[in-house]
């Protein structure tokens, strides 16, 4: 049954359904975020960065380059 039907009203609660869904699953992912970004944090040094991520958390480079 649906707006085809004439039941505007069932169209109208699933569309409250889905954007409950919807706030449900934002605000869960943020809350998940910011416990993970407490726990561990989400970003690395800049200096890891310019070492390269291979070398500071994997202790192994991809590519051995001789400059």
């Amino acid at each position: 049954m649906g707006g085809r039907d004439g039941h505007w009203g069932q169209v109208g609660n699933q569309l409250v359904g889905v954007l409950f869904a919807w706030g449900f699953a934002l605000l869960g992912t943020i809350v998940i975020l910011k416990i993970t970004d407490l726990i561990t944090g989400f970003r690395v040094s800049e200096e890891d960065e310019v070492q390269g991520l291979d070398v500071t958390q994997h202790g192994e480079e991809a590519y051995y380059l001789e400059s």
